[in-house]
């Protein structure tokens, strides 16, 4: 059996991206993989590039993988070319640009992780993460579309078409709120549809802390809160920050450590411009909390891992994330201050080890979903024929 695998979609670092990871190291461990009996080929786009190093053709070739440039190719006649078997789309949107896709006839699964730029301009999100005309029609232009709902409408075209022509075809989503939010725009693929949560992500940590901010934090045994992309409007960083400064000044007790932005003047506020794989799982590991107040998100990878070391979650109560954290999070409203305010200053009176203890047990049941259902994609992808 000859599966090709999509490698597109790890042009950049994205969660799509870590999921296609995790699935691809999870897939060459299989015994069919092993012994032969399955074929991995790797798609990549020389232009677009590939964004991790464990996944470039030199140490894909290394490992016995196949790799083939489709810049500038069609898929249909690729696949004929190729006799494969099964094409697995990790990210519906990174496939918008190549030619021939609508017309593939063999096994397909596609995943789709969210429909971000549908909803982000239905409801307006980009109002309240200010994002700059220029730099939002840049962004259009940059790839290909000068409408907003038309231009996500083309990305998804190409997708839409393989599943309602291919009976062979079928989406994955990451989450139930995935699901309704594909069957609220696209209504043809209502039964071609299910439902595999994101498993958890391939990350290579060590014990050593590279950071000597992150390191200082953790050898003083501060209390610090983590926020992720602090200069990612969608993830609601700087409004978060606001937020913590008006709690710092009325006494509340952690520190806060952010990833990404730039520093405000404030004496509990650390911020790093990266961390490394190795030092974003030390800086959960010794955390006292994580907030999360993104504006969006299919499934959501940094509150599974927080739970992951048994950390109090404070974060929105919006799209995938009460589906999948249920709960053990300390939830608000990411479009108030006052609300994320109120979250702070509740962590500190709440009891530690409770939400310790429900962090814990959270992590227990997402953690088996995610194995089983990264069981069934697997099977999926390795079989012979239809599922």
């Amino acid at each position: 059996m000859r599966l090709l695998y999509d490698l597109i979609t790890v042009c950049r670092p994205t969660g799509a991206g870590e999921y296609v990871r995790r699935v691809l190291h999870e897939l060459l461990q299989q015994k069919s993989c092993r012994e032969g009996q399955l074929e991995v080929v790797g798609l990549y786009d020389s232009e677009r590039g590939i964004a991790y190093d464990d996944l470039s053709v030199s140490s894909m070739e290394q490992r016995g993988v196949r790799m083939i440039d489709i810049h500038n190719k069609n898929v249909a006649e690729l696949v004929r070319e190729l006799k494969a078997d099964h094409l697995f789309i990790g990210c519906a949107q990174f496939w918008w640009r190549y030619d021939g896709l609508a017309d593939v006839k063999i096994n397909v699964t596609c995943v789709i992780h969210d429909l971000s730029y549908q909803e982000k301009w239905q409801n307006h999100i980009d109002e309240y993460t200010k994002l700059d005309k220029r730099q939002f029609w840049a962004l259009c232009y940059s790839i290909g579309r000068l409408r907003r709902k038309k231009g996500s409408d083309h990305m998804m075209a190409p997708v839409i078409q393989l599943v309602e022509r291919n009976p062979k075809a079928q989406i994955v989503v990451v989450s139930d709120y995935t699901r309704w939010s594909v069957i609220y725009q696209y209504p043809s693929l209502k039964d071609r549809i299910k439902v595999l949560y994101s498993p958890l992500r391939h990350l290579t940590g060590t014990a050593t802390v590279e950071n000597t901010q992150l390191r200082q934090l953790i050898d003083e045994g501060t209390d610090y809160c983590l926020l992720l992309g602090g200069k990612n409007p969608l993830k609601n960083g700087q409004k978060a920050i606001r937020a913590f400064m008006r709690y710092a000044k009325d006494g509340g007790k952690m520190h806060l450590l952010v990833v990404g932005g730039k520093t405000p003047s404030c004496p509990r506020l650390t911020v790093v411009p990266f961390l490394s794989d190795g030092d974003y799982e030390q800086a959960l590991a010794h955390a006292h909390a994580l907030l999360y107040p993104t504006y969006f998100e299919g499934f959501g990878y940094p509150p599974v891992e927080a739970l992951k070391y048994g950390k109090p979650v404070l974060c929105s109560n919006l799209c995938s994330i009460p589906e999948v954290m249920g709960d053990a999070p300390i939830y608000f409203s990411p479009f108030y201050e006052t609300d994320i305010y109120r979250a702070l200053m509740l962590m500190d009176t709440s009891d530690y080890a409770q939400l310790q203890q429900w962090a814990k047990c959270r992590y227990e049941v997402i953690r088996e979903r995610q194995e089983t259902d990264l069981q069934t994609l697997l099977i999926r992808l390795t079989q012979q024929g239809d599922e």
